[in-house]
């Protein structure tokens, strides 16, 4: 059976494109637009969940870590949809991570060192395993190397795993 494309589906596509463009502006806008204390109780339970654990009082920088978020998965759906060569998926991920890196060193957004340090750690994480995506494509062609350090790219998914989880008990234990 052979596969077409149906002119439903890129009316889905498109609108659902548009959704994924707007939401992270629209996000932005309310944020920015507010006049009002973000920590008023009417607001909190308003838009509240936008910027949970944000510092938002003395870093106004810190209202971008929810766009910027959004934008990060709409990156990230465009480079699926659009992109195929794996090298520019690949090169485009990492810089939205350093990008991110940078943002969480230099603005420090959340409203705790601990999840400041969880987010960044994470990302710094998550970095890397863009970097043992680069081991695993086709440009590398010792198969050998590529299965070693497999188990290096595995011990270290787990090292972070058990980590993340050991701070979240630690913080359901506080």
């Amino acid at each position: 059976m052979r596969y077409t494309e149906s002119p439903a589906g890129h009316i889905y596509g498109l609108i659902l494109l548009l959704i994924l463009t707007l939401c992270p502006i629209a996000v932005l806008c309310i944020l920015s637009k507010q006049t009002h204390p973000l920590n008023h109780p009417y607001y909190r339970v308003r838009i509240g969940t936008l910027y949970l654990n944000v510092d938002t009082v003395d870093k106004p920088l810190a209202l971008l870590f929810t766009p910027l978020f959004l934008v990060r998965r709409l990156v990230f759906a465009l480079l699926a949809v659009a992109a195929n060569n794996v090298l520019v998926q690949l090169f485009v991920t990492m810089y939205a991570s350093l990008g991110l890196i940078l943002f969480y060193s230099v603005v420090w957004p959340m409203n705790d060192t601990t999840n400041n340090v969880i987010q960044l750690g994470n990302e710094i994480f998550f970095f890397v395993c863009v970097l043992f995506m680069l081991i695993f494509t086709d440009y590398s062609t010792d198969p050998i190397k590529r299965h070693i350090i497999g188990y290096v790219y595995l011990t270290f998914l787990a090292v972070n795993i058990v980590t993340n989880i050991v701070l979240i008990a630690s913080t359901i234990v506080k």
